[in-house]
């Protein structure tokens, strides 16, 4: 390989070296490619168009064979320019279009080279991440971070129903409100209520309201009792102290024949409340009728 060493020649302040017709400048062995410049610096290479007015394009083009393939290129005045990136063959470097731009104000657009918001795109958008799905919703997290969910309902309410049981003496039942039985009047839109957990799981963050009721046949004790029926929560600390409703019973006392607990509180997405009955009488207690009901109110 011949080498042909231009001595005391200096290319942009560099020395030159000429190799088997590879040029290096500030490199003596270029063989990295055709053209090769190496600097200690970080102003390695400068491209500068010297004329003036609106408008002015300096670029850099790529070309195939005989079509050019791409370009960057900054446009403007002497003072405010654009910085894009040109793509779509042709023979000649008109052809190629400005896919990408980068304003003077940092602004980026995408097929339009005068973006007016931080990200201003011309065209369709498409976002995959495995987690995507046909009805899903791109929604935001408090810190910005963006992901695929199912999206809330409109109404997210339910009416559950509990028919014809008895709770044994002494006992404790975590009420089977269901919405699958055939009763009219139940529904569960979105299916938020789980008939076999007896839960309802919260779709989102939100403030919802409750409502239980318990019918009996208001029969009289001969002993002194409690009843309670609680709102159990699982989940975060929004559901850890759900009310109660307590109801003391003297001896000789009629047991009411109707119970009730309304109740409002804050939910995270995935928490859950269901309903608990307790009774220390020492008969069974009977129950003709209960329901469970509740909404997401925002």
């Amino acid at each position: 390989m011949k080498k042909y060493t231009l001595t005391g020649l200096l290319f942009f302040g560099l020395p030159m070296m000429l190799a088997a017709q590879n040029i290096g400048v500030g490199e003596l062995t270029p063989v990295e490619a055709k053209l090769q410049v190496k600097a200690a610096d970080s102003a390695v290479m400068l491209l500068q168009n010297n004329s003036t007015g609106s408008d002015i394009k300096t670029s850099l083009f790529f070309k195939t064979g005989n079509s050019y393939s791409g370009g960057i290129a900054t446009i403007g005045t002497s003072a405010t320019h654009r910085l894009g990136l040109f793509t779509y063959g042709g023979s000649t470097a008109a052809a190629l279009r400005e896919r990408l731009t980068i304003a003077d104000d940092g602004r980026v657009g995408i097929n339009t080279s005068s973006p007016s918001a931080q990200l201003d795109l011309q065209g369709s958008l498409k976002i995959s991440n495995g987690t995507q799905g046909a009805g899903k919703v791109l929604t935001s997290d408090p810190a910005g971070n963006a992901s695929w969910q199912l999206p809330v309902a409109a109404s997210s309410g339910f009416k559950a129903f509990m028919l014809g049981s008895s709770i044994g003496a002494n006992n404790t039942l975590f009420i089977p409100f269901s919405t699958a039985a055939p009763q009219d009047g139940k529904f569960n839109d979105g299916n938020y209520y789980n008939n076999s957990t007896k839960n309802y799981v919260a779709p989102a963050d939100g403030l919802y309201m409750f409502n239980v009721t318990i019918e009996s046949t208001g029969i009289s004790t001969a002993a002194a009792g409690l009843i309670n029926i609680s709102a159990i929560g699982i989940g975060s600390a929004s559901v850890a102290n759900l009310p109660v409703n307590k109801t003391y019973l003297d001896a000789g006392a009629n047991v009411p024949a109707y119970f009730s607990m309304h109740f409002i509180t804050r939910m995270q997405a995935g928490d859950a409340i269901g309903i608990n009955f307790n009774h220390n009488l020492p008969f069974n207690f009977p129950v003709l009728k209960a329901s469970f009901e509740g909404v997401r109110i925002y």
